[in-house]
């Protein structure tokens, strides 16, 4: 669907902050984008929905190159603020700019997101839990094929959490693949197929969560953890290599 060739990208005030990112994303699949703050996920993010145009490189979407048009329609993003993402003063009018006002659309997204108590409710009224759930209807609105979701848990309880993983997979089940960016771990080893790991505007490491987490000296380089339960189990198992910890990953996640 989507694929990053050699992307560079440097902001105007001299900062480089993509440094060759080629990548790959496959319809049908859960994939998450993980990395310390200030890695250039966001970056990352903007380019993939056709916001910024890269420095040198290219970007494709289903094999023809991104240039002067956006990918509004076809790639839908969450951003982690979700007040970041509203232009008018009430829910129903936020979704009629998206759908251009197609009233039957409109209903639909109500109805799908169960939006109907809040029809006529001031976005600036609702908690920023709210704002997170509005912004994912929004994003969905167009029904588009691919949706990135920057950290989805931000300002979220976790019964909200909950709710809105379980939407995700609803809307993956449905046929939207997904792209996460997140910095839980947990959630990132058990929910997605395959995992980015970026650093200093790079992608060092790729692959399935069983291969990525079993590769502890990288983690252990760029110091980043290690999800909860896998270092639990490391601690139990000393000299474990890197290919038993990776086949423990494959039968756990396998129940």
């Amino acid at each position: 669907m989507l694929q990053f060739h050699n992307v560079h990208y440097t902001y105007r005030n001299g900062a480089y902050v993509l440094k060759g990112i080629s990548l790959t994303i496959e319809q049908g699949k859960k994939y998450a984008l993980i990395g310390k703050n200030g890695c250039g996920k966001t970056t990352w993010l903007l380019h993939a929905n056709g916001i910024y145009r890269p420095t040198k490189g290219e970007v494709y979407w289903e094999g023809k190159k991104v240039e002067n048009r956006r990918l509004r329609q076809h790639v839908g993003v969450v951003f982690q603020n979700p007040e970041h993402q509203f232009l008018a003063p009430t829910i129903e009018e936020e979704l009629a700019i998206s759908l251009e006002g197609n009233r039957e659309q409109i209903e639909r997204v109500m109805r799908q997101f169960s939006l109907e108590k809040w029809r006529d409710m001031p976005i600036h009224h609702l908690s920023l839990g709210q704002k997170k759930w509005l912004s994912l209807a929004v994003a969905m609105a167009t029904e588009p094929r691919l949706l990135i979701v920057d950290e989805p848990s931000a300002y979220l309880d976790g019964a909200q959490s909950e709710r809105l993983v379980m939407k995700l997979n609803d809307l993956h089940q449905a046929g939207t693949t997904l792209v996460v960016i997140t910095h839980d771990l947990d959630f990132v080893w058990q929910w997605a197929d395959e995992v980015f790991v970026m650093d200093e505007g790079r992608i060092v490491l790729s692959g399935t969560p069983a291969f990525v987490f079993s590769q502890t000296n990288i983690f252990r380089d760029l110091r980043l953890p290690l999800p909860l339960l896998l270092r639990i189990w490391m601690k139990e198992n000393k000299e474990c290599t890197g290919e038993q910890l990776s086949e423990w990953i494959e039968q756990w996640k396998k129940g």
